[in-house]
């Protein structure tokens, strides 16, 4: 059995990151990238085998939405 990590935007929320439009929880790895370091820290900690990227919004459409574009690469 491998043993993955938890729901990144619901912990995000619950330590206080607000979980704002366009991007939501992506916001973290720019805004408050030490949040999202403990949090994985944590999953680790607690035997997660398997961390997953907080990157599913990272998309041009999003990024287009928030402003963020020119920095898809």
């Amino acid at each position: 059995m491998i043993l993955l990590d938890g729901a990144m935007g619901t912990e995000l929320a619950a330590r206080g990151f607000v979980l704002r439009a366009p991007l939501f929880g992506a916001w973290a790895p720019l805004d408050a990238p030490e949040l999202v370091e403990a949090i994985h820290w944590d999953h680790l900690c607690a035997g997660a085998q398997v961390l997953t990227t907080n990157t599913f919004g990272l998309h041009v459409g999003s990024l287009a939405r928030a402003g963020l574009a020119a920095q898809q690469r």
